[in-house]
């Protein structure tokens, strides 16, 4: 399973050029990320992931992931049949991202909700106020 951060972050949004004659346009442009659930823990009644973000040379990682609060964390099953390209099983929304950490080092990470706290704390939750 792969876990994937998918959102809009702020500093991707850009302002364009109207082709219908309107004064401007905003342009959302969505990221989604493959990664790794470096840490996992629960904490009181939530289950937390974080995810770690490395900025490398070549790569098109965006500098802030601030707005993408709210963007959700997804694990993609894999499977691969011998001498095939792996391919995605299903794609289950696993989390909300809320936090990114300070850039150290060309690092930080991510924190999200986790599969728990999203279906069984925040579902409930709703259900709760819509009876």
């Amino acid at each position: 399973m792969i876990p994937f951060i998918c959102g809009i972050p702020d500093i991707e949004t850009r302002e364009e050029k109207s082709e219908k004659g309107y004064d401007s346009v905003k342009a959302y442009c969505g990221y989604c990320g493959a990664g790794g659930a470096n840490r996992i823990y629960t904490k009181g009644e939530y289950y937390y992931v974080e995810m770690d973000v490395e900025y490398k040379e070549g790569t098109h990682t965006p500098m802030s992931f601030g707005g993408t609060s709210g963007g959700g964390l997804w694990f993609v099953p894999i499977k691969q049949k011998s001498g095939q390209e792996p391919e995605a099983v299903d794609h289950i929304l696993a989390g909300v991202v809320f936090y990114q950490a300070d850039l150290v080092d060309n690092k930080r990470f991510l924190q999200s909700h986790g599969i728990s706290s999203l279906y069984d704390k925040a579902y409930k939750a709703i259900a709760d106020r819509c009876s």
